[in-house]
């Protein structure tokens, strides 16, 4: 009985030990998959300069697996040229989009100074020279060649002075989504500017016309008056500032491309007289006011003095895909007269009318309507005359359709800005300003049919000092010297005490 026993408590243990073997086999199999398949990175670097934008995300998944877009990259890293600055950043980028892209995407490193058997082979593919350095992007027979010094805006006013030139701003991420969607969408959109009512022609927003090239689109002028009507190659259609009014004939124009599903921007100047226009944002359930968006702050350098400032500094409200991303990320910076929107958010559904509203004011500011008054009488907040918060200077307007934005179906669309000089080159080169293209970028993009897409701004290039006073320096010393070796000694010589005892 006792043999018995001892060989049934022995298998019993072996059978134990195997079970957990296997459990432990197990789980650390699922571990490695469940790890593989769900995980989340994060980013701590101050400027998020390891954050791929939610448009390039989106645009890497349309590459297919079996084909993928192939990269290859022609640069020496011992280049001597502009484009040296731009080897780390571009490395880290091409990196995180190899980690989003997984097998959509394929980056092949060339250093023509030594694989010159490998870069004479690339030369001869693609025909070009070799002199410079390029990113070259081949997809499906559709090839894309990007200088590499172009990824990057430089600050070359210290040449003269034997300075080397500085880089502001990496613009590499718009630069490759510009040319990824290029590759996937050979047919460029057409994008009309209208003309003849003192609109702010496409020619003069130079900044605005960069960004829409980036996003696989060109810009035209059309001029109704002319034309006779809206080219039916047209994706969207832009009014910026127009300063007069249109005809009637003109805005049956508008409504009729309305009722076809168009896609329109409308950037109004509040001081121009154009009652037609305002109609038909009116039937839309959009109504501009006949105020100014404006706020009283003192000076800093006498006290009960005030300045009225026109400047308006708005939130992007996170309600919309158009700036979902961009919500407390960026601000939008307004200049040359603003006026506030009235949402008819009760009537909008009769007819069949989703309204969400895009920019918001910041708190401080209203809607003055007496603002031809201000420089003679000085300004103050009037409940139940003025604007007051919410303050809405933008919103969007879509007719039919789904009302999920996760589907996207052909709807008519409408985006109004109450304010048409935040685009102006002077204002867009301002740092604080970067949100604004990023939103009209954005608002293109959902005109043009690409859903939940944002626009991708160069990302800048910012330095950070670390002021230290003497005391402050010598407190480091003390403590690096003295404190922390003296702990590490003593706390030595306690254990070798105790273990002598």
């Amino acid at each position: 009985m006792a043999r018995v026993k001892t060989s049934f408590s022995r298998a019993g243990i072996s059978f134990g030990v195997l079970v957990q073997t296997i459990c432990v086999v197990f789980l650390v199999i699922a571990a490695n998959v469940v790890s593989f398949q769900y995980f989340e990175r994060w980013d701590f670097s101050r400027s998020q300069r390891f954050t791929l934008a939610d448009q390039t995300k989106q645009v890497l998944r349309q590459f297919e697996a079996k084909v993928p877009v192939r990269v290859f990259v022609y640069f020496s890293p011992t280049n001597l040229g502009i484009e040296s600055n731009l080897y780390n950043d571009l490395q880290n980028l091409l990196a995180e989009l190899q980690f989003s892209a997984r097998e959509r995407l394929r980056v092949d490193w060339i250093d023509p100074t030594r694989d010159a058997a490998r870069a004479r082979e690339l030369q001869a593919k693609y025909n070009f020279d070799g002199n410079q350095s390029l990113l070259i992007l081949d997809y499906k027979d559709r090839v894309k060649v990007l200088p590499i010094a172009e990824l990057g805006e430089f600050d070359l006013s210290g040449l003269a002075a034997g300075e080397p030139p500085r880089l502001e701003a990496f613009k590499g991420e718009a630069a490759l989504t510009a040319a990824f969607i290029e590759l996937l969408n050979p047919k460029r959109a057409r994008i009309y500017f209208l003309q003849g009512h003192g609109e702010t022609p496409p020619g003069e927003l130079t900044r605005l016309a960069e960004f829409i090239g980036r996003q696989n689109a060109e810009s035209y002028a059309l001029n109704l008056g002319a034309s006779g009507g809206i080219p039916a190659d047209a994706d969207a259609v832009c009014i910026v500032g127009a300063r007069y009014d249109f005809t009637d004939g003109e805005m049956e124009t508008l409504r009729r491309y309305w009722k076809q599903n168009g896609r329109l921007a409308v950037l109004l100047d509040p001081a121009a007289n154009t009652p037609n226009l305002r109609g038909f944002l009116n039937e839309l359930c959009i109504y501009p006011r006949n105020d100014r968006v404006l706020r009283i702050i003192p000076s800093p350098t006498e006290p009960g003095l005030v300045f009225i400032e026109r400047r308006v500094v708005g939130s992007f409200l996170p309600d919309s895909p158009i700036t979902k991303r961009l919500a407390g990320a960026v601000n939008a910076i307004l200049v040359g007269g603003t006026s506030s929107l009235y949402l008819d958010l009760a009537a909008a559904p009769a007819s069949d009318l989703q309204i969400r509203p895009l920019i918001q004011a910041a708190e401080a500011y209203w809607g003055e309507s007496r603002y031809t008054e201000t420089d003679k009488n000085g300004v103050r907040y009037d409940d139940g005359e003025d604007t007051g918060q919410p303050v809405i200077v933008a919103a969007s307007v879509e007719k039919g359709g789904a009302r999920d934005d996760r589907t996207d179906v052909a709807t008519a669309r409408l985006v109004v800005v109450s304010n048409s000089g935040f685009l102006n080159d002077s204002v867009v080169v301002e740092s604080a300003a970067q949100g604004n293209l990023d939103f009209m970028i954005s608002v293109l993009n959902r005109l043009l049919e690409r859903t939940k897409l944002t626009g991708v701004a160069p990302r800048a290039v910012t330095s950070y000092v670390l002021s230290l006073t003497e005391t402050q320096m010598r407190s480091i010393a003390f403590y690096t010297l003295v404190v922390i070796p003296g702990a590490a000694a003593l706390l030595g010589l306690i254990v070798g005490i105790r273990r002598r005892a």
